[in-house]
């Protein structure tokens, strides 16, 4: 059982990088995100798994290019900040895709600091923090931090489901079952039957079981 347990928390941690990914840069094409999660589960920051075809990274440079000239001249736009953070974070996911490490960091740095300026010109947003959280965590790999913006978004709000869910996630992948259990069966409470996020936080509380060895 001991074995199976481990097979289902190696599957759980794909998804759950897979979805962060989605997360944190929604709305772009996610060519790298198989590579991505692949990248984090081997913990080996060297490999260089399946990466996109053709000039996606220079697209995608030249797009931030073009957003930074924008957001110059409208230095106070906070939806263009938002745009251009998500472009970074595709970038860095891409360079990590193809074992760029410093690239990786340098560009995840840029995006968090524009979701930090957001935060701080207006009030304080669950969905923003959520986002500062997943980034600490799976790009930078810093769970303290990571454990400080879930624990302030659940501070503003205790009935958003998305974040007891990634929030249980992460304190899942990090064996923290105990804790991590009361989040995933909050998602439960809040969340309607047959929902994205309650399917993924019955899929965790099913995959994470405490079967006897």
């Amino acid at each position: 059982m001991a074995a199976i347990r481990k097979k289902n928390k190696l599957l759980l941690r794909k998804i759950l990088v897979s979805s962060v990914a989605l997360l944190l840069v929604a709305g772009l094409v996610f060519s790298a995100v198989f590579g991505f999660a692949d990248y984090f589960m081997s913990g080996d920051r060297g490999m260089t798994p399946p990466v996109p075809e053709g000039d996606y990274l220079s697209s995608l440079e030249g797009f931030a290019a073009s957003l930074e000239e924008t957001l110059a001249a409208s230095p106070d736009d906070d939806e263009l900040k938002l745009q251009l953070s998500e472009i970074y974070l595709e970038i860095a996911m891409v360079h990590g895709s193809q074992g760029g490490v410093e690239a990786l960091d340098r560009y995840a740095l840029k995006g968090e600091a524009l979701l930090q300026d957001v935060l701080n010109e207006s009030p304080a947003q669950a969905d923003l923090l959520l986002k500062l959280a997943l980034l600490a965590a799976f790009y930078q790999e810093d769970d303290v931090r990571a454990e400080e913006y879930f624990q302030s978004a659940l501070d503003l709000t205790d009935d958003n489901g998305e974040v007891h869910l990634f929030y249980g996630m992460f304190l899942s992948m990090r064996d923290r079952d105990a804790e991590a259990q009361l989040h995933l069966e909050k998602v439960l409470e809040l969340e309607p039957e047959g929902s994205y996020l309650a399917e993924m936080a019955r899929l965790y509380t099913e995959g994470s079981g405490n079967e006897d060895d």
